[in-house]
């Protein structure tokens, strides 16, 4: 039934209640109250300040076009069913007088409702069902009600409550306060300055234009401050903040959040749990993180294999930033892209430019990405990877995980452990790893790569393979054992006056010093040994070793094996501690390149050296089992009662050590079967007795 009183001249209007039928009821110009009772009523209040209710069933409630002054309120109600509802607007959208208002009170009611507030400061109320409210413009104030509902404030200061459920809160322009309340929410501000506030549940935040402030409150949210100077506060639980453009300030909040100073933005976390790269249980964040990135926003493929679930603690990361930044945990600044304040931050995402990152004395986990970084960890047990570029990483103390960066990952990269048991990995540049003290792990990809070694205990892995040299650098004292510390090393260096010993078998290496070095080798494989410009003590192992001790005054002993002396400039001893039995005929005889008496080199044979199974000190008994030939004596001498001299043998400059006739392991009456060492021709002459000791 269709009931018209547009044509009533009442200013007090009508006071209508229809039939349980489906009703169509248009009212006066005046003050009208309708009630739709039963049925699916369509009711039109045109002017004035209507009350409609639209009573059980789907009805249509229009309050009408207000007066032409603005001067107008209507009370709409839809009670139970699915509702639409239409509000008052303006004839031709004018705006209402100063001293005149335009506003309307709309209730949903139970059900699934669709409600149109149109011009004018209106208030809402959505009601139980899954409700959609579109304010309009003014500055209304909406409750959503319970259930999962979609609000638009549309232009003007509005205020919206989402309730209970999932909502979708849009501010609209101007400057809003929109609050999720209950339920995992989307809250969106755009244009103005709008507080947007999540409350209880996993809210998704957007501030839009403006400056805006933002609280995420309880449970883990994702908050968005975009454009302009937002402030954007994560509360509690482990929220993502993000205060995109502009200069804002950023906090997190307790629980563990994920901060991205994505622009020049103050960040700040409140209340952080302390980072813990374990299994601990605790209330942690684990962060799980987008296609373009295995961890917090990074392209560090490490991060995947390190931390599967995401790190544990707040992160603050410049991925995004245009130019390079300056971050310092332990001073709590952020320099590079505008002046950020940082607290309780514990991880640092650097960004594709040259950064220097340090930690803090806690434990931090740093990601360089591109660029060449300088990355410092300072104290606590950290994890820091420089990705692609030339980094210079320093985890300083606590024992710390270190990358340069990985395969496929270019950069040539000098890497420091520094105190503590460290695992450090090169990349595929030519790279420097310096464990530092303590029990570390040093570990080369592909490339060049040196490696500083200062403990004995330190591991040394190179998975470059064929094609690569690589050096390890020993820079403490102690007994080295390659074959079962080292891997794929092709040349060692000395670089300490500690006494160093190398036992093991190893493959010809070659060994370069720059300071005094006190250095023995064991095993049968060869080594070539070039000594500093100072004084050295050198000391071969079974091999056929070289060694040279380059200029000053150095001690060299070839031990066991054919070994080739050189003993450089300065007054140089050559000592003898072992002679094989019979010697093996000339296969373990030493060849000393450059004796020259002048210089005051001298051969030396210490008390309790062992010849041929004999502890001395060797006692001559008879000179003719004592023969010593020295470059430039011609004719035979006595030189120490332990040397003999002769004018020639086999054309051979020789020394030769004997003891009495009949002593086990040397042969009576045959010198060169008791070779003790050969000089090289064209050495300087005379010798002199002080050139040749025994004991």
């Amino acid at each position: 039934m269709t009931r018209d009183f547009s044509n009533l001249q009442d200013p007090n209007g009508v006071f209508v209640f229809t039939s349980v039928n489906n009703d169509t009821i248009i009212g006066t110009g005046g003050d009208d109250s309708i009630d739709g009772l039963e049925g699916s009523d369509i009711i039109e209040g045109r002017s004035g300040n209507d009350t409609l209710r639209g009573g059980a069933g789907n009805d249509t409630l229009v309050g009408g076009a207000a007066e032409f002054d603005g001067n107008s309120r209507d009370f709409l109600f839809g009670d139970a069913g699915n509702d639409l509802i239409y509000g008052d607007s303006l004839p031709g959208g004018v705006a209402p007088s100063p001293d005149k208002s335009l506003r309307d009170s709309i209730d949903g009611g139970e059900g699934n409702d669709t409600i149109f507030g149109q011009g004018g400061d209106d208030t809402i109320a959505g009601g139980a069902g899954f409700d959609v409210i579109d304010g309009g413009d003014g500055n209304d104030s909406i409750s959503a009600g319970a259930d999962n509902d979609t609000v638009f404030g549309q232009a003007g200061r509005d205020t919206i409550l989402g309730g209970d459920g999932d909502d979708f809160l849009d501010g609209g322009a101007d400057a809003d306060s929109v609050v999720g309340d209950a339920g995992n929410d989307t809250l969106l501000g755009q244009g103005g300055n709008d507080v947007l506030l999540g409350l209880a549940g996993m809210d998704s935040i957007l501030g839009g234009v403006g400056n805006d402030s933002i609280l995420g409150g309880d449970d883990s949210d994702t908050l968005f401050g975009d454009n302009s100077e937002d402030t954007v506060r994560g509360e509690a639980g482990n929220d993502s903040v993000n205060g995109g453009e502009g200069n804002d300030l950023l906090d997190g909040g307790a629980g563990d959040d994920f901060i991205d100073g994505e622009s020049p933005d103050q960040v700040t976390v409140i209340e952080a749990l302390p980072l813990a790269l374990r299994g601990a249980a605790g209330d942690y964040l684990q962060t799980t993180f987008p296609a373009r990135g295995n961890l917090i926003d990074s392209t560090d493929p490490v991060a995947a294999q390190f931390f599967p679930n995401g790190v544990r603690g707040d992160v603050v990361s410049y991925k995004f930033s245009p130019s390079a930044v300056n971050v310092n945990l332990s001073t709590s600044v952020a320099t590079g892209w505008g002046t950020d304040t940082l607290k309780d931050i514990e991880h640092i995402v650097g960004s594709d430019f040259r950064d220097t990152l340090i930690g803090s004395p806690t434990a931090n986990a740093i990601f360089g990405e591109n660029g060449d970084d300088s990355i410092q960890g300072l104290g606590g047990d950290d994890f820091l990877s420089g990705g692609e570029g030339n980094d210079t990483i320093s985890g300083g103390e606590g024992n710390d995980t270190i990358f340069g960066g990985v395969t496929g990952q270019a950069g040539e990269d000098l890497l420091f452990g520094d105190a503590g048991n460290d695992s450090i990995t090169g990349g595929s540049g030519n790279d420097t790893l310096n464990g530092g003290t303590g029990n570390d792990t040093l570990i080369g990809l592909s490339g060049n790569d040196v490696y500083i070694v200062d403990n004995p205990l330190d591991v040394v892995i190179e998975e470059g393979g064929a094609g690569s040299q690589n050096t390890v650098v020993l820079t403490g004292g102690g007994v080295y054992t390659l074959a079962q510390h080292f891997t794929n090393i092709q040349r060692i260096e000395v670089n300490t006056a500690a006494a160093v010993t190398i036992p093991g078998q190893l493959a010809p290496i070659v060994v370069n010093t720059v300071q005094g070095v006190n250095v023995t080798f064991s095993g049968n494989a060869a080594v070539v040994f070039s000594g500093t410009a100072v004084a050295d003590s050198l000391t071969g192992g079974d091999g056929n070793d070289q060694l040279n001790g380059g200029d000053g005054s150095d001690s060299l002993s070839g031990g066991i094996g054919a070994d080739t002396l050189t003993g450089g400039a300065g007054a140089d001893t050559f000592v003898y501690l072992t002679l094989a039995a019979n010697n093996a005929g000339v296969n373990n005889v030493d060849t000393i390149t450059d004796f020259n008496a002048n210089d005051g080199d001298r051969v030396r044979v210490p008390a309790g050296s062992t010849f041929g199974g004999v502890i001395g000190p060797i006692v001559a008994v008879d000179l003719n089992d004592l023969y010593t030939q020295i470059d430039g004596f011609f004719g035979g001498a006595v030189i120490n009662q332990h040397f003999y001299v002769e004018a020639s043998f086999g054309g051979v400059n020789s020394v030769f050590v004997g003891i009495a006739d009949g002593t086990a392991g040397f042969t009576t009456g045959a010198p060169s079967a008791d070779t003790l060492v050969r000089l090289s021709s064209g050495l300087i002459a005379p010798a002199a007795v002080t050139n040749f000791q025994v004991g």
